[in-house]
């Protein structure tokens, strides 16, 4: 295989391969639900010339091979990094692969690298190729579209390396920087962003539950949309108490608080000198455990201190990361995480400190890097045992350092202190939990106030009820670890961001405001504002999101010229709002996506001419794949009903111009919802109806006054349709009355 010198030329944006240009074209992205798939996706266009029908027989023998070295041997999260099964049986079988198809393999696979640097853990969820003349568009979900545009560009070249030098007919010239090159630049660009590991876990928790979420920061994560929209810091809610944070931060507090609670927990003083240090342990009795008064990963902490000579060294060594130090009772036994859930307990490890086994030939030093090879050590599910301060500590206490060789057999413990964080392993114990340390665990997380907390108990067998096994409380973790429960490095993996989420989105709630879409090109914004008025009526703080401009309440939103292009997205993080109305052209849906990935509910407006069906039929098919529920459609609207003729009739409310219309009678005859004009007592009414029953009267005075003449078809339709989806969105008949009766005034039509 050649290297990137003599692999092709880059010109112009082109790169040369057997004498043809292979081009890299448009590239589009296609935002929430489009016209390819539910979520975001992105468009690259690819002129292969010559070389359109070309496939992988005309590299050799050897290309499968570094094909998959190359591409499936990337850093992932997922086996072969996420390269389709039956491309690697196709390619290895040595049957013909298109290039089309290599080249968006390679492009995943590039995705998929720079997923794991980011620590995003949900594969590309759709992808495909679409033959268009000569060019080829590749087409693939992505929640990184800049990142996304990048992979492509490194992929191309990443490829065309591959292919033997004596297939090139062109002169050789290095492109820069190079496959391996400019990947690695951009992933240490990305790892600056990455995820912390509990942050990444319920990210991919909410994507796969359909509950928005949205990267705020490397800890912070934006959940639901609107008012039911929630914050989550790590593992921690919006309901976590700083006040009970501030206690487990302090080990003292902790303590005192343990001790109150009568639950079992290590005798402890808080010591600020030596001598005070020894009269503690002398009033405890050794062997005592030395640690910093608030620490993290272990550090500082000296366990097992059986004499005043090694406590001395143990409090200086803790007092060095800080000012206060605590002397306890040290309790022998194994190191056991358990995780309580609002008031839960969901899952438990044993932690246990890394170690290595001498050969009777390698250094620690040797070994230690061999450890540290371990692929599960990737600083996301485990991590690498640093050669530190506490390594050195821990070396001179057994009489060794790096250089020395370990007997045959010999374990030895690199770290006193088991956290996964500094280079332990977690093996999972959830089903062997004693209810005697469930029920503690359960009772300290609640005692604190803590509704994530992760309660570390020692003692010399979980399984075994506390009164027999002993032990206690050494700590609670106010935002614990959820990666050593989802990747134990043995036993099962625990879903426990599934349990985080719950506490804010219970019984399944996805966290999604209402949505109404109002769908056309003409007449939109007077049934949305008419809409906006119900829905404000029945006590819904409201954003209305037009093609020029946005209300929040009847408030102008003041966005910028940018944000009011992408309104429907940037209102639902404002947490004030309950539910959203936007106007949706079929059109120019079909041309760049919905914006949104979902909405519960669709009012359709338009009735296009046949010769300019084709757009509206597109658009309208991403607008049935994104609504949720009902659809509100008037009932002269063939074109429209035709497209969702499948559609069950429950899902479905016609507005009809007159009660007799053929098409609405049909619709009511079976059952379904209708709104229309009629007569009652000699009045005109908005008449609700369902199967052979009247919901509802409602008069045409309750519509707001200084907007014109009702009698007008676009006024009188705007008040039928805004009638229709409040039913399609459950108000009841009486509560559609009261919110006209009680609706703020309209936003004008001048704005």
């Amino acid at each position: 295989m050649t290297s990137a010198s003599n692999a092709n030329r880059q010109e112009n944006g082109e790169l040369l391969f057997l004498g043809a240009p292979i081009t890299l074209g448009e590239y589009h992205l296609f935002e929430g639900c489009n016209a390819y798939h539910a979520t975001s996706v992105i468009r690259q266009r690819v002129d292969f010339g010559a070389l359109a029908d070309a496939d992988s027989t005309i590299a050799g023998k050897g290309f499968a091979a570094a094909f998959l070295e190359r591409f499936g041997g990337l850093d992932s999260f997922f086996p072969n990094n996420g390269l389709e099964a039956g491309l690697i049986e196709r390619l290895s079988s040595g049957e013909g692969v298109p290039l089309p198809d290599l080249l968006l393999e390679a492009v995943l696979a590039v995705e998929n690298c720079l997923a794991y640097s980011l620590h995003e853990l949900s594969p590309v969820s759709y992808a495909a190729v679409h033959r268009r003349d000569r060019a080829h568009d590749l087409v693939w979900a992505s929640t990184r579209p800049a990142h996304s545009r990048e992979a492509a560009r490194i992929a191309l070249p990443g490829l065309l390396e591959l292919f033997p030098r004596n297939y090139h007919r062109v002169a050789q010239q290095r492109i820069e920087p190079g496959f391996e090159v400019a990947l690695s630049r951009l992933r240490e660009k990305l790892a600056r962003r990455r995820l912390a590991p509990s942050t990444a876990v319920i990210k991919y928790a909410a994507t796969r539950r359909g509950i928005p979420c949205r990267t705020v920061g490397r800890q912070h994560l934006l959940l639901g949309e609107g008012a039911r929209q929630h914050r989550v810091y790590a593992s921690m809610t919006g309901n976590t108490s700083i006040a009970a944070q501030k206690v487990c931060a302090d080990k003292r507090q902790t303590n005192r608080r343990l001790a109150e609670l009568r639950l079992p927990a290590p005798r402890q003083f808080k010591v600020g000198s030596v001598e005070a240090a020894l009269n503690a342990a002398r009033k405890i009795g050794f062997p005592v455990a030395v640690k910093p008064l608030k620490g993290k990963k272990g550090f500082g902490v000296t366990l097992d201190v059986k004499d005043e000579k090694a406590l001395a060294e143990a409090f200086s060594h803790a007092h060095e990361r800080g000012s206060d130090v605590v002397v306890e009772r040290f309790l022998p036994g194994r190191d056991y995480r358990l995780l309580v859930i609002g008031g839960r307990f969901v899952a438990a490890v044993e932690r246990r400190p890394p170690v290595i086994v001498g050969d009777g030939s390698s250094s620690i030093d040797a070994l230690l890097d061999e450890l540290n090879a371990d692929r599960y050590r990737d600083g996301f599910r485990g991590f690498r045992v640093e050669r530190d301060e506490e390594l050195a500590r821990q070396l001179a206490r057994a009489g060794l350092s790096l250089d020395s060789v370990l007997e045959a057999g010999r374990e030895l413990a690199l770290r006193q202190a088991a956290n996964v964080s500094s280079g332990g392993i977690a093996i999972d114990v959830t089903d062997r939990v004693h209810d005697d340390h469930t029920a503690i665990a359960e009772r300290a997380a609640k005692g604190v106030g803590l509704d994530v907390a992760g309660v570390d108990i020692v003692c010399p067998d979980i399984s075994r009820p506390h009164r027999e096994a002993g032990g206690g409380i050494i700590e609670i973790n106010a935002r614990p670890g959820l990666d050593l429960h989802v990747w134990p490095k043995r036993g099962a993996s625990r879903n426990v961001a599934d349990a985080v989420l719950d506490l804010s989105f219970p019984d399944g709630d996805d966290g999604r405001v209402p949505s109404i879409a109002v769908v056309g090109d003409k007449g939109t914004g007077t049934t949305a504002r008419f809409v906006d008025r119900l829905l404000r009526g029945a006590g819904y703080s409201v954003a209305l999101a037009l093609r020029l401009k946005s209300w929040v309440d009847g408030r102008p939103a003041e966005l910028s010229e940018e944000q009011q292009k992408r309104a429907p997205l940037v209102l639902t993080r404002d947490p004030e709002i309950e539910a959203l109305v936007s106007t949706v052209s079929p059109r120019q849906t079909a041309r760049r996506g919905m914006l949104l990935e979902q909405c519960r509910l669709a009012i359709v407006l338009d009735r296009v001419k046949s010769g300019h069906a084709d757009l509206f039929h597109a658009g309208l098919d991403i607008v049935d794949r994104a609504t949720r529920d009902v659809f509100v459609v008037g009932a002269g609207n063939r074109l429209a009903l035709d497209r969702l003729k499948s559609l069950p009739g429950k899902r479905l409310v016609l507005v009809g111009e007159r009660l007799n219309d053929p098409a609405l009678r049909t619709h009511l005859e079976a059952g379904g919802a209708a709104v229309a004009p009629g007569w009652v007592d000699g009045k005109r009414r908005v008449l609700l109806l369902e199967g052979g029953r009247t919901l509802a009267a409602l008069p045409f005075d309750l519509l707001p006054p200084g907007v014109g003449d009702f009698g007008k078809r676009r006024y009188r339709n705007a008040l039928l349709f805004s009638v229709a989806a409040a039913h399609g969105l459950g108000l009841s008949p009486k509560r559609i009355q009261a919110a006209l009766e009680q609706a703020p005034a309209i936003i004008p039509e001048s704005d």
